[in-house]
């Protein structure tokens, strides 16, 4: 037995089960009414009546019954059930099997398709940039010297001949490889060593190092921040400060950029809110997200003025 016939039958099951017990019940509460001795008592004492009444014996005996749309909804399900009784069965999936003239018809007919489109030698997309030299503040673009604004390079580190240096000494050590993360190449000496100075420096218990600026905003802020607290940012933040942002799903509120009156009114709001419910607003973490030197606008943060603003109630970030 195949698995759609097994199936055709366990459908028909679940259809003719409940159908059954319901001609059952109808029959019991058929029995139990004694609605037939009814009928028959009910023509019998018509009979002796005008030829008139006898011939309203069939509407009398549909109104004992049941009312007559009840009936003709009963009728049309008797039909469809004996239609389906009866119907034949079909397969879904009819297959026809091609003949080998046929076979190699269709694939003399076939065309594929081109992987790739046919582009024209002069699209723009064929005409690279080629930089020449270190990466630096000013770099060789096609020949020409050109300013670098799109680099990450702000304090000009890689230009330092100490980090230059320092550089040269890590790779006849530790080599190159294909990954750069430490998360992918591993943990080393050096970046014990550095998180250490870093915690002393920073005078805090431990301290951590990241591959790269955005993966230490995007994780710093949902680090701290959770469900249910309070961000103060600034409106300038960056992408990977608003990544970190929907990632910690907290409260969020925007204050114009580099604007302390502003954020002021922000925190005066908030502390009006937190006496309406305090109890709320124990449990409530609340912080200040601001960034040292904004990448969209490269202005500095007012930091000394943004201290003022924090105490037992709010942190900056």
């Amino acid at each position: 037995m195949t698995v759609s016939k097994l199936l055709k039958i366990v459908s028909k099951c679940f259809f003719y089960i409940p159908l059954l017990i319901w001609v059952c019940f109808v029959v019991n509460k058929i029995c139990q009414e004694n609605i037939y001795i009814k009928m028959i008592s009910f023509w019998l004492l018509h009979c002796l009546e005008s030829r008139k009444d006898r011939l309203d014996f069939p509407r009398h005996s549909f109104s004992i019954l049941a009312p007559a749309y009840h009936l003709i909804l009963e009728g049309i399900l008797i039909l469809w059930i004996i239609r389906l009784l009866f119907s034949k069965t079909y397969k879904l999936h009819e297959t026809y099997k091609l003949t080998e003239r046929e076979k190699e018809d269709l694939i003399e007919e076939w065309q594929p398709d081109l992987l790739v489109p046919l582009i024209s030698k002069d699209h723009p997309s064929l005409k690279y940039n080629i930089v020449s030299g270190p990466p630096s503040h000013k770099i060789i673009v096609n020949g020409k010297e050109c300013i670098n604004f799109a680099s990450f390079n702000f304090l000009g580190l890689l230009d330092n001949e100490r980090v230059k240096e320092k550089a040269l000494m890590s790779l006849k050590k530790y080599g190159v490889g294909t990954c750069g993360p430490r998360g992918f190449y591993g943990t080393f000496d050096v970046h014990l060593e550095l998180e250490n100075r870093l915690a002393k420096f920073m005078k805090t218990e431990e301290a951590i190092i990241y591959s790269y600026g955005f993966a230490t905003m995007a994780s710093a802020i949902p680090a701290y921040s959770k469900r249910g607290d309070m961000i103060f940012v600034d409106e300038a933040a960056c992408f990977s400060i608003q990544k970190g942002l929907q990632a910690s799903r907290s409260f969020i509120k925007y204050f114009k950029h580099n604007d302390m009156e502003d954020l002021e009114r922000l925190l005066k709001e908030q502390e009006l809110e937190d006496q309406k419910n305090p109890r709320k607003a124990r449990v409530t973490r609340k912080f200040i997200v601001v960034e040292g030197m904004y990448i969209n606008t490269a202005d500095i943060c007012p930091l000394p003025e943004l201290v003022k603003f924090t105490s037992n109630t709010f942190q900056v970030i």
